[in-house]
């Protein structure tokens, strides 16, 4: 068990040491903490009001929009390369599952048939405005305190690379006098970011808060 538990913790560790070269590499695009300017994201907050009442439309939330998402990937063209994933934070699926709910990014539909919305993980592809597979990380930058965290476009074939002098393996030894047996599990591995980081782009301090887009119009019934 002890041995599985250490294999375990060098997946994680490998994981959290790109998720560390990603943070420091990738070209920013949005910054949910701007406060003015062209990285200040465009989602807005969506105010339910009273019961019986239509929602209103509140000021921006740090979301990011389906303009916003359109910017991100154009960013990603204009450097050359084909946007293949988004990753993100677990954290994020309650915001983009009430995303749904509200019939932001464009999936009017799902507002008048929430049973239709799936829960966990499996909301994220569904909200977003394209077709793009997500992938999700609890290595990335993510404030619990403050639901905000960072989240990334890339290319997957121009992200980096993975240099391997050593594959993970163990090393045992004993000492029996003192009935001691020490299992070492070790890997000699380094990570490099390809393209000066120009086929990560991030968005950063991102609020995991359900986003409201101004582009889709609603039809409330009351």
């Amino acid at each position: 068990m002890l041995t599985r538990g250490a294999g375990r913790a060098m997946a994680r560790w490998e994981e959290q040491k790109r998720a560390n070269a990603f943070h420091t590499h990738a070209q920013m695009r949005f910054d949910g903490d701007a406060t003015s300017g062209g990285s200040m994201p465009t989602g807005y907050g969506y105010d339910y009001g009273q019961p019986g009442t239509a929602p209103s439309l509140l000021s921006r939330n740090g979301t990011l929009s389906t303009m916003d998402w359109i910017d991100i990937i154009a960013t990603l063209m204009a450097n050359d390369f084909t946007a293949t994933d988004i990753l993100m934070h677990p954290l994020y699926w309650p915001a983009y599952v009430k995303t749904l709910f509200v019939g932001g990014l464009g999936n009017v539909s799902r507002r008048w048939n929430p049973r239709d919305i799936p829960m966990g993980e499996g909301a994220i592809p569904e909200a977003m405005p394209f077709a793009i597979r997500v992938q999700l990380s609890p290595r990335i930058h993510f404030n619990r305190m403050t639901k905000k965290g960072d989240i990334y476009v890339v290319d997957r074939n121009e992200v980096g690379v993975e240099l391997v002098k050593e594959e993970m393996n163990t090393e045992e030894w004993r000492e029996e006098r003192a009935d001691i047996r020490n299992i070492k599990v070790r890997a000699k591995k380094g990570w490099g970011i390809m393209n000066h980081g120009r086929a990560i782009i991030v968005a950063k301090n991102i609020r995991a808060q359900e986003t409201y887009d101004p582009t889709v119009q609603f039809v409330h019934q009351v």
